[in-house]
């Protein structure tokens, strides 16, 4: 006998499909609203980098502006050498502590004293002249003339007592004498590394409107600080007073201070007050109205004389209740 097969017809109805589609808008909505947050925020954050970036490139350059002033250099060779020093690996605070250290002792050189005396006449060098000329030239003439020294050890010797010990780092900037410092200072002004003299003129314009308006801004400060200090003064005293009641009220420690009599300033009503209180509430002590003591002390006796009769005829005396 074969065996029956039943058929079904499944039918499905798909009731997500607009679930999902409203699900799916949803995310694109959020995820376009997110876009915007991290466009805003990038713009934002740009904007505020930008003024850092501004403020700090101006602070170093108005420092060594002023630094080119002390020395009595060029801007555009502090900021030359700045590069160069980076492409060989020296700091250039080691060079700048390295080139004030120099003028001062080719100074004391040509004077016929100081420690790098010898050290200037064994490169050949003339300190006289050497002092005649800028710091930036003094130090491409020794970077030369330590090129022709043979000896690694002479070379860091002489390094040492022209530049101090710090300044022995600076072989690695001077090994290629003045022609390979030049080479690389090109390369600065090429990108644009070089601070021109009228840059740091700007640098320095920048600067100094910070500082007054750093100074405006303190002024302001010390401004408002005057007039509201009096105010405040009273206020933090009030505050003072009261917070030390409250901690004595609540730790018991606290004294009740005596209060001042309201009537100190009417010593006619201190009088009238003081009267009644000696009375004792007798109303024989109170000042009365004529003839009112000689009316209640007749009305006093007819009571008692009613009383005695009651009592003589053994009746009870009526209270009224």
């Amino acid at each position: 006998m074969p065996n029956p097969r039943i058929k079904f017809d499944l039918v499905a109805i798909d009731k997500t499909r607009a679930g999902f589609r409203s699900v799916r808008q949803r995310a694109i909505s959020m995820q376009k609203t997110i876009r915007g947050l991290q466009i805003g925020g990038a713009a934002l954050i740009s904007g505020f980098g930008l003024g850092v970036l501004v403020r700090r490139t101006n602070e170093e350059n108005e420092a060594l502006r002023q630094m080119a002033l002390r020395l009595g250099t060029t801007t555009q060779f502090l900021s030359e050498m700045r590069f160069v020093t980076a492409q060989t690996g020296v700091t250039f605070d080691a060079f700048t502590m390295g080139l004030q250290r120099m003028v001062r002792r080719v100074s004391q050189a040509a004077q016929g004293a100081g420690e790098a005396k010898d050290a200037i006449k064994e490169l050949g060098l003339d300190a006289q002249f050497l002092n005649e000329l800028r710091p930036d030239q003094q130090f491409l003439l020794m970077a030369e003339a330590l090129l022709r020294v043979e000896r690694q050890g002479d070379r860091v010797r002489i390094a040492q007592k022209v530049w101090d010990s710090e300044g022995v780092k600076l072989l690695q900037t001077v090994q290629g004498g003045a022609k390979a410092i030049i080479n690389m200072a090109r390369q600065s002004r090429e990108l644009g590394r070089t601070l021109t003299e009228d840059g740091a003129k700007k640098s320095g314009e920048y600067a100094r409107a910070l500082i007054r308006k750093r100074e405006a801004f303190r002024s302001l400060a010390d401004t408002i600080s005057r007039k509201a200090t009096p105010a405040m003064t009273r206020y933090n005293e009030t505050m003072a007073n009261a917070l030390d009641r409250i901690n004595r009220f609540i730790s018991g420690r606290g004294k009740p201070k005596e209060k001042a009599d309201p009537l100190a300033e009417f010593p006619a009503m201190q009088t009238a007050l003081a009267t009644f209180r000696s009375s004792r509430f007798n109303p024989a002590n109170l000042p009365a109205p004529s003839g009112a003591i000689e009316r209640h002390q007749e009305k006093t006796n007819r009571i008692l004389k009613n009383i005695e009769v009651l009592q003589r005829n053994g009746r009870d005396i009526p209270f009224a209740e």
